[in-house]
């Protein structure tokens, strides 16, 4: 199996979301988000909406959140 580098995105808003993506969009068909809630971890990064210019790529949510299981069924 071939090692892939799958490029992490911390955001506190959409539009930063949206700056961050562009940076690392050519880099990779799959990125990482990482959504803080201020509860489980000191900072928060959950004020977007997940809207992905590009549906074809992936993403995946690593979540440092209180209620994760709230938070996807929000999100899903």
């Amino acid at each position: 199996m071939k090692p892939i580098i799958v490029p992490s995105i911390i955001a506190k808003n959409q539009k930063e979301l949206d700056k961050r993506y562009e940076r690392i969009k050519d880099y990779s068909n799959k990125f990482q988000l990482d959504v803080m809630d201020s509860k489980f971890v000191k900072n928060s990064s959950i004020n977007f909406n997940f809207s992905m210019p590009n549906k074809k790529k992936k993403f995946e949510a690593h979540l440092m959140i209180k209620n994760p299981k709230k938070w996807v069924e929000k999100n899903s």
